[in-house]
């Protein structure tokens, strides 16, 4: 059984990162352990080693925070511990290693770990999503993950997605495929450059492409627009009879406008050709599309228009005769981030966040019967309240995800400043769940956060939700991962290490997160979720593998890494298109809610100004400013 284990393995060894699963069946079964190697390693150790299951086959391993020496071989891996860090005095810092393995087999199934330190075995059926088991005295964690597979691949960098369903249960997905304008690193100058002609953007560009999910088996990407455009977050929705509708934001003639493409499937091939519909014409940015189809199949699609200096968010119904817009939010302020869905009802829910109130909170407004409902409040207090999300479930109920920092969020702060403001990127990012039924707030019984390792409780954004088949909440989040190992960004690739995991709400309390393998990547990253035919609940998410083939952060890689040609591994920094299918966990009890104090609306009319410093000692000079009359 071992042999005909390891022949299994090398089909797809060699490959990076995830291996070329996307012509062949995805097997929604499968299960993913993640076996993290060398925890509490003082000093670099060998953990190379071979995996096997008692019954059943492991298809993939796939590479946990490998450095250039390290080589999955087979079934078989050769790596070691990192070293993180080496102070001038000691006091060395190291990183676990490790791999990941798909697994297909029954759960009374036994996995055989052999390794340089030790072999152990761990009972699949002793593995759960989100609880891990040690072995080796605490040096190896064993965890079950949720498997990915490899959407996209080539060499474009591919991002931003964005899923629909169709009414044959077919998952739709648009994403941008971009190539390169120009050298992808640059390099450090050592002699003074004549001129910076080589600078200058060339080539390359954006095009909008979309894919299908029948499944069993993920389709090439098919191009819906030509390329060497200039495009930005895309949207797709499926009407009633199967037509797709791709909305997107395009600069043409230094104006940022959506478009929109109808398509029926059989004509996909040549969606390229097909003209675009211009949706948007005033001179100000249009920007950030999310699209929904009601119950009665009609689109809608809501963004972020600027019109003479301001942001608003706006909502139109999409189809033959397109609908005229209506403007959602109406105070004085910004708003952005809208975040869309519709219910079984016909209704059609948006949700925003807008500065109204002098710092970021969190509003909603049902459309229905073509009238806009009052704005509901759903996070309106002093702290930074942002970036939702939103979903209906049966009973009509709305609820809504969004993330939350500290008060005075990204005012002044430091040892100088007379306000002591929280910092953008540290400190009390976490993420929040509320529901509204019948204009009333309410919030589920127990806290995300409260389900959560304690590892995991800070440094959590952009959260997403949605429904599976059964009716259970899904909260999905992007979490700061080099926090955990005692890294930092200077150890890892610019701009920190974030990775995707996901929780669900069983009617009186969240479930174990379960990580989402293949989610390394930048902070903001928005998973597009869809239910396949059986069910549960896809996320599509882009990856550019800056954890699973990790950065050197020693003295011989520094200046390497410093010069922005730190990839150790080839197509390390592209970004590719991953899906994971949720765990199925049957269906949750009905939903303990606790009510929710109603916020003050916001203000209407101009927005007062307002010192919020700290009283000024006499005989010091400061700046004041006041609101003339218009």
């Amino acid at each position: 059984m071992r042999e005909a284990m390891v022949g299994l393995c090398l089909l797809v060894a060699g490959l990076p990162v995830l291996g070329a699963e996307k012509r062949q069946a995805v097997d929604l079964n499968v299960r993913g352990v993640l076996l993290l190697l060398g925890v509490g390693d003082k000093q670099r150790t060998s953990w190379e080693g071979t995996a096997r299951v008692t019954a059943g086959e492991i298809r993939r391993v796939a590479p946990w925070r490998f450095r250039p020496d390290d080589v999955v071989d087979g079934c078989g891996w050769k790596t070691s511990s990192h070293v993180l860090q080496r102070p001038p005095r000691g006091n060395v810092r190291m990183s676990p290693t490790g791999v990941v393995l798909t697994v297909a087999a029954p759960g009374q199934a036994t996995l055989v770990v052999e390794t340089a330190q030790g072999k152990f075995q761990v009972a699949l059926d002793a593995l759960a999503p989100g609880r891990a088991v040690s072995a080796l005295d605490g040096r190896v964690r064993i965890e079950e993950v949720a498997s990915a597979w490899r959407v996209t691949e080539g060499p474009t960098e591919n991002d931003f997605p964005a899923c629909a369903v169709g009414p044959n249960g077919d998952v739709w997905a648009v994403l941008v495929q971009h190539t390169p304008r120009g050298p992808v690193g640059l390099q450090s100058y050592r002699q003074r450059p004549k001129d910076f002609k080589d600078l200058e953007p060339q080539g390359g560009g954006d095009q909008i492409a979309v894919l299908r999910f029948d499944g069993r088996r993920w389709s090439d990407p098919v191009a819906v627009t030509e390329p060497g455009l200039d495009v930005w977050r895309p949207g797709i929705a499926v009407d009633s009879g199967g037509r797709l509708c791709v909305v997107w934001t395009e600069k043409r003639d230094n104006n940022w406008d959506l478009y929109s493409k109808s398509i029926e499937p059989s004509q996909l091939s040549r969606a390229a050709a097909i003209p675009a519909k211009r949706l948007t014409a005033d001179p100000g940015p249009d920007i950030g599309p999310v699209t929904a189809a009601d119950r009665e199949g009609r689109l809608w699609v809501a963004w972020q228009a600027w019109r003479e200096g301001q942001a608003d968010i706006w909502l139109m119904q999409l189809g033959g005769r397109t609908q005229k817009p209506l403007r959602v939010s109406d105070s004085p302020a910004n708003e952005w981030s809208p975040a869309i869905a519709a219910d079984g009802r016909g209704r059609v829910h948006i949700a925003y966040d807008t500065y109204a109130r002098g710092n970021y909170d969190v509003y909603l407004r049902t459309w229905s019967d073509g009238q806009l409902s009052p704005p509901v409040a759903v996070a309106a207090s002093s702290r930074f309240e942002a970036s939702p999300s939103v979903a209906c479930d049966e009973a009509g109920r709305v609820w809504v995800a969004y993330e939350q920092r500290g008060d005075q969020w990204g005012k002044d702060t430091g040892p100088l400043a007379a306000v002591h403001g929280s910092p953008l990127y540290l400190n009390g990012a976490s993420v929040h769940v509320r529901v509204v039924e019948g204009g009333r707030l309410f919030q589920p019984a127990s806290d995300p956060l409260a389900a959560l390792p304690e590892a995991l409780r800070a440094l959590n954004s952009y959260p997403r939700i949605a429904f599976d088949r059964q009716g259970r909440l899904w909260l999905l989040f992007r979490h700061r991962h080099e926090a955990i190992w005692g890294g930092n960004p200077a150890h890892m690739m610019v701009g920190g290490v974030w990775l995707q995991y996901a929780t669900s709400y069983d009617g009186s309390r969240w479930t174990e997160p379960v990580f989402l393998e293949a989610s390394d990547n930048l902070l903001d990253v928005r998973p597009a979720l869809a239910l396949e035919r059986s069910g549960r609940l896809l996320a599509v998410y882009p990856s550019d593998g800056r954890l699973r083939h990790e950065v050197l952060g020693n003295e011989e890689q520094r200046s390497v890494f410093f010069t922005s040609a730190g990839v150790s591994v080839p197509g390390q920094v592209r970004n590719d298109l991953f899906a994971a299918a949720l765990p199925q966990l049957g269906s949750p009890d009905p939903p303990e809610l606790a009510p929710v104090a109603a916020a003050t609306p916001a203000p209407d009319g101009p927005l007062p100004f307002q010192w919020r410093g700290a009283s000024q000692p006499a005989g010091q000079f400061d700046i004041w400013v006041t609101q003339l009359p218009q």
